[in-house]
């Protein structure tokens, strides 16, 4: 410290401590509230290396902007430093500092992702932003739990039944079961979506078999699989579209089904018999 004057203060800028006349002095992350944007919005003494960032008393001060910024030696102090995007140069809340051993007794602070079990709370979305440990991975909310899960069915290779069918893929029609010694991607029957958070796919469910629906069966609180009408045939291109199609339908009521002029779908037609 340098000796009392009036006309002097002590400013810590570049790693040492400076001295400065006072009407000159500049005034770094001066900024006295609880919003960290408007924190973040002040003056840095470096602005390449450091940014305004509140603390955990609300106190707005100078960090570190990136992990390798940091030379110090307080493990401490490199995992509390939230790293910038060098790309986006914003705050990246799914990485961290960590005081990682190089050798010879020497560390450094560098930066890593935050794992999956790192989130807390229980917001699906934010969940999904961490990381799992490689990349046929990813972070998933199961019960107040974040955790990592297989992204699909074919990227699982271990040799588990249970594990291969407890993947939750998401697309909610296809289900992962474990077949002929490895888990492959199935289509979900009717029966199969648990009303309970899959009621709304159980009548937008689309079927390999043009001909099938799936049905809520609001009474017995149910989804079945019925057989389309004719009017219910929809053709999304000309090359889908055959008479053969429209014929095939089969109807308990007497009458066919035949295939549209503009080639769409299919009408009922009167059976001449």
């Amino acid at each position: 410290m340098y000796e009392i004057d009036e006309e002097y203060e002590c400013v810590y800028e570049d790693y040492s401590c400076n001295k400065r006349k006072k009407e000159n002095a500049i005034k770094y992350c001066n900024y006295f509230g609880t919003n960290d944007e408007l924190c973040e919005m002040q003056k840095s003494s470096n602005f390449s290396s450091k940014v305004c960032s509140l603390d955990d008393n609300y106190n707005c001060i100078e960090k570190f902007k990136y992990c390798s910024d940091y030379n110090g030696t307080s493990s401490e102090e490199c995992s509390s430093i939230i790293p910038y995007d060098e790309e986006t140069n914003k705050k990246d809340p799914y990485s961290k500092c960590v005081y990682q051993y190089l050798y010879y007794s020497r560390y450094k602070c560098v930066k890593d992702t935050k794992k999956c079990n790192e989130y807390t709370g229980t917001d699906s979305t934010i969940c999904s932003k961490y990381h799992a440990e490689n990349a046929n991975k990813k972070c998933v909310l199961k019960g107040n739990q974040c955790t990592e899960q297989y992204k699909t069915c074919e990227t699982y290779t271990g040799y588990s039944l249970f594990t291969c069918e407890d993947i939750i893929l998401d697309d909610y029609t296809k289900k992962c079961v474990y077949e002929g010694g490895k888990c492959i991607t199935k289509e979900r029957t009717c029966s199969e979506f648990d009303l309970g958070y899959l009621i709304n796919y159980c009548e937008n469910h689309s079927f390999n078999d043009y001909k099938k629906k799936c049905f809520y069966n609001q009474e017995n609180n149910t989804c079945e699989e019925h057989n389309k009408t004719c009017e219910e045939i929809i053709f999304e291109n000309n090359n889908e579209a055959t008479e053969e199609k429209c014929n095939a339908i089969n109807l308990n009521n007497g009458q066919i089904c035949s295939l549209k002029r503009d080639k769409s779908g299919c009408r009922k037609l009167h059976n001449m018999i």
